[in-house]
């Protein structure tokens, strides 16, 4: 087993969690102390750290916290709002949200030892990735350092590993296979549908992956869901083990990634460790807001443990996953986990006709088939207010002529079969987005479309 920090990985389930519940403790003295957003809202709520004893304790009496929370306090004062944990002098930088709930982007302030543990927040995930000293890891997600907090932590992260960071995010497609071949990487960091992507463009420029660049032995994937069978196929594809890691700008990097058996040991999704010495993570059911079982769906609840200027604490994230108990993993790490391939946002979630719709679900059904290449969803309403599905597919050019129209039906068929409802599948007569970082293929056009129809039927 490849050990990043002995002293932690080798700590018995209950010996972390007397740590965590220490730091934890620490923590709520010292936000009380120093943190006028937090301090205000407990007040409200009647709550003292003193009161706080066990972590039911915790659970039941700190109130949650939300993203419009946030950014409601961010304009009292601006730019900041009240939440920042040091003085102004002692900042040395700032991140903000990527922005994709199209609700607003929040502003984290970092001192210069926040930037250290942000670093540190992805070390261990990338020493069991198999990063050593002097490897070359290619990053192809976009983002300067300094600005979004998954790209820039990823940096510190390599830097702090002594890996030789070569950052293409910014780059076409051409000129990143280019720059592959120059440098042959051991190590590539994309999100799955960059992924595609790539192997796509691969396979127009008559490459083999896997003997292309036969250096290359782990490919990072981040933020979006994939199936099993698709993740044995790039392995297959790129002759390289996949592994996977969650992290958000409200963490400051990562929080938990998979370890050495990668992310699909077994033909199987495999356990993310969550670095619970560094955070304190909730799984908690969306409804009763109880903890959810091994193997049950749950939000992502927050509590940062180790950052001074913009702490965080029972952050409800909207982030949906499926929670495994520490010590379940057969590398015999403490650590609670993630089920890798099956992270996606409860904002994300589509209704449609009464079905509750993931795009993870629709993503599974079509990335299955080898001739797709991409593909865009809209859900309207039609001229009658019906809700209506069209999913657009483009189909690589090298699928044959007589080939399109049967596979175009038998798309349609198996979401209807496997989402639950139907969908209009139409091929694309021209290329659709790529996405090198957050993916968003699906519009909702229904709002727009129930004031067209009201207006109409008057």
């Amino acid at each position: 087993m490849a050990q990043y920090s002995p002293a932690i990985e080798t700590l018995s389930v209950d010996e972390l969690a007397a740590l965590r519940w220490k730091k934890l403790r620490y923590h709520l003295e010292h936000t009380y102390r120093t943190n006028a957003f937090y301090r205000r809202l407990w007040e409200r709520h009647g709550v003292r750290p003193e009161d706080i004893r066990t972590l039911d304790d915790y659970r039941g009496r700190v109130p949650l916290v939300r993203k419009q929370d946030l950014l409601d306090d961010q304009q009292a004062p601006p730019p900041f709002g009240t939440r920042i944990g040091v003085p102004p002098e002692q900042l040395a930088g700032i991140y903000w949200t990527s922005g994709t709930t199209g609700i607003g982007q929040e502003l984290y302030g970092h001192t210069t030892a926040d930037t250290f543990y942000y670093g540190h927040t992805w070390t261990h995930g990338l020493y069991w990735a198999g990063v050593r000293r002097g490897d070359r890891f290619f990053n192809c997600w976009p983002g300067t350092v300094g600005q979004l907090a998954g790209p820039d932590s990823m940096t510190r992260g390599l830097m702090l590993l002594g890996a030789n960071a070569i950052h293409v995010g910014t780059q076409s497609t051409d000129d990143k296979l280019k720059h592959m071949r120059r440098f042959s990487p051991q190590h590539l960091a994309a999100v799955p549908a960059y992924l595609q992507r790539l192997t796509a463009a691969c396979e127009e420029a008559g490459l083999v992956p896997r003997e292309a660049f036969p250096d290359l032995q782990s490919i990072v994937l981040a933020t979006e869901a994939y199936s099993a069978d698709w993740a044995r196929q790039m392995e297959e594809i790129w002759g390289a083990r996949l592994q996977e890691m969650y992290g958000s700008t409200q963490q400051g990097g990562g929080l938990a990634f998979t370890c050495e058996r990668g992310a699909v040991p077994d033909g199987r999704h495999g356990q993310m460790h969550i670095l619970e010495h560094l955070s304190y993570v909730e799984v908690l059911h969306p409804e009763t807001r109880e903890p959810v079982g091994e193997g049950e769906e749950g939000e992502i609840v927050l509590t940062t443990l180790t950052r001074d200027a913009s702490t965080l604490l029972r952050f409800a994230t909207d982030d949906k996953v499926v929670y495994l108990p520490g010590g379940s993993c057969p590398c015999g790490r403490p650590f609670a986990a993630f089920l890798a391939g099956n992270i996606s946002r409860y904002d994300d979630m589509l209704k449609i006709r009464m079905v509750n719709v993931w795009p993870s679900a629709v993503d599974a059904v079509l990335f299955a088939y080898p001739e797709v290449a991409e593909y865009q969803g809209r859900v309207f309403l039609n001229d009658a207010g019906q809700e209506t599905v069209t999913v657009r597919v483009e189909l690589k050019p090298t699928t044959p002529p007589d080939r399109r129209e049967p596979l175009r039906a038998e798309l349609e068929r198996q979401l209807r079969g496997q989402v639950g409802t139907r969908m209009d599948v139409v091929e694309a007569d021209e290329p659709l987005p790529r996405f090198e970082f957050k993916v968003r293929r699906w519009t909702d056009e229904r709002k727009q479309g129930r004031q067209r129809v009201l207006y109409t039927a008057r």
